[in-house]
């Protein structure tokens, strides 16, 4: 995760120092986050940038988990369980869209497409340990009934994200974006509610 914010706070710096260059103001940029929630819940934040008030590029990471699938019927929670496990889809993404006006006060459709590599860590290989006392003692005082050892492994993915953004104020603004994302064995879809920080609109003359 320090990986991830380093690259992006890396990417931020070198894009914004570039644009204050620009007089002719032609680049934008701003961050973006968004909750997730569909059959995974999670978060995705973005670091975007416009050009020419028509043609975005974002760059991103995506972090979703659920319930495991696997889990079985008679799993029981302990010390060493709290939470039921996870099935995790991480994704790191580039993206280029096309950004359509959808009225006077400055609400846009941000619509892009992104490439990108999804990360997949899922319990595999369960282990039904032998109960030492009943019936809700397992081998350790209160542990979990069951072990499992996580699997991971990379996918290729391809994200559609097209993004309503109302810009209130120069510099923040909410989003309402649908979002599929779709890897060989697994796919996101879902609705993610955020907002935006940065130069998210012109400042009018």
């Amino acid at each position: 995760m320090k990986q991830i914010i380093t690259i992006i706070l890396f990417s931020i710096s070198f894009i914004s120092a570039y644009a204050q260059k620009d007089d002719s103001h032609n680049y934008r940029t701003y961050l973006s986050t968004d909750i997730n929630l569909g059959n995974y819940l999670g978060l995705d934040l973005n670091l975007n940038v416009v050009y020419k008030e028509k043609f975005s590029i974002k760059m991103g990471y995506t972090g979703n988990s659920r319930k495991a699938l696997s889990t079985p019927d008679d799993f029981i929670k302990g010390f060493n369980n709290f939470f039921y496990p996870k099935d995790k889809l991480r994704d790191f993404h580039f993206g280029l869209g096309k950004i359509y006006s959808l009225n006077k006060t400055g609400a846009r459709l941000n619509a892009t497409i992104s490439i990108g590599t999804a990360i997949i860590i899922e319990p595999k290989s369960w282990k039904k340990l032998d109960p030492v006392g009943w019936p809700f003692i397992f081998n350790d005082l209160g542990a979990s009934n069951y072990d499992y050892l996580n699997k991971k492994y990379y996918e290729w993915s391809i994200t559609l994200n097209p993004k309503i953004e109302f810009p209130f104020r120069r510099f923040y603004g909410i989003t309402i974006s649908p979002m599929v994302q779709i890897s060989k064995t697994r796919t996101y879809y879902g609705l993610g509610i955020g907002q935006m920080i940065g130069e998210v609109k012109i400042k009018q003359k």
